[in-house]
């Protein structure tokens, strides 16, 4: 691919970034043609920063609690969906709910060991831990009240429990990718594009003003050659600085006439129209007032220059 400057670039990653977010697959040389080489390096780093995330695994610590957590939330499970409509099934659910508070009651002292040992394993949990009584009250009796009364108890004592982030139950309050920062290898180049995409912007007007101002000196040399030479040889001047221009294509929009646009000039003239329109947008009272009186100024040079056949 050719090199391309900034202002050809900078649609370019818009476009690439709009895939992104749509869920496209993007060919990572795609990307990497896009970018200087500075620019790659960044998102290389950025990239391998993730896969060394990733390799950080929940520590076996915690894998005590873990499978005590999902006994206790097998048990309570069965608790909630137990129907004591009998007196034999209301004494079986009181023994299951004596049952469902023990291993709760197992999973808190073992997350409260460890984390007494190791501070830091606090953050593979999705909520803080809060250690709760030793023993659990609940109501001895089999009638259905009380045993309503006991599923509420441990229910809020279940969902009081911390889940690890690493674990796929729908329970848990956060994700370990959102815990770790862990991000996609799609989510790592939208930010490193993105990121690039804010410094192009910034820079974008400063870039157009400059390729304006080229253009104009250059088209401003063609002409007056053109122009010199046609004159000593007795022939129209200025028809013949106006054909120097076509062939150069360096006509429209600097004062001298219209002509067949490159596919670069539409895009770099697109681009420029967005980006004074955005600008526009976010200036104060007292810059719109600066760049109404630059447009009067240009626009009295340009009719100067046309008055004198420029």
């Amino acid at each position: 691919m050719p090199k391309l400057d900034n202002l050809q670039r900078l649609p370019r990653i818009d476009d690439r970034i709009r895939q992104l977010e749509r869920g496209e697959e993007v060919a990572a040389r795609d990307i990497k043609n896009l970018l200087t080489a500075d620019e790659n390096a960044v998102l290389a780093t950025a990239l391998e920063a993730q896969r060394q995330l990733k390799l950080t695994k929940r520590p076996a610590a915690l894998a005590g609690y873990e499978r005590q957590w999902q006994q206790a939330t097998a048990i309570i499970s069965k608790c909630k969906a137990a129907e004591p409509s009998t007196v034999k099934q209301r004494v079986a659910l009181l023994s299951l709910q004596h049952k469902c508070a023990t291993a709760l009651a197992k999973a808190q002292h073992i997350l409260t060991q460890q984390l007494e040992q190791d501070s830091v394993l606090a953050q593979w949990l999705d909520r803080q831990h809060k250690e709760a009584a030793s023993t659990l009250e609940l109501l001895g009796s089999d009638d259905l009240a009380a045993l309503n009364a006991n599923n509420q108890v441990l229910n809020e004592l279940w969902k009081s429990l911390p889940v690890l982030v690493s674990s796929r139950s729908s329970h848990k309050l956060i994700s370990v990718e959102q815990r770790f920062g862990w991000q996609t290898i799609r989510e790592t180049r939208l930010e490193v594009l993105r990121g690039v995409a804010g410094k192009l912007c910034a820079s974008e007007l400063v870039d157009l003003r400059n390729l304006k101002q080229q253009r104009e000196i250059r088209a401003e040399r063609v002409y007056m050659a053109a122009w010199a030479e046609a004159m000593s040889e007795g022939k129209n001047a200025d028809s013949a600085g106006k054909i120097a221009l076509q062939r150069n294509r360096l006509v429209g929009g600097d004062g001298f006439g219209a002509r067949r646009r490159s596919t670069r000039d539409v895009e770099v003239q697109a681009m420029e129209a967005e980006l004074l329109a955005r600008a526009e947008a976010e200036m104060t009272d007292d810059e719109r007032e600066q760049l109404a009186m630059q447009r009067r100024h240009d626009a009295a040079v340009a009719k100067w220059r046309k008055d004198r056949g420029f």
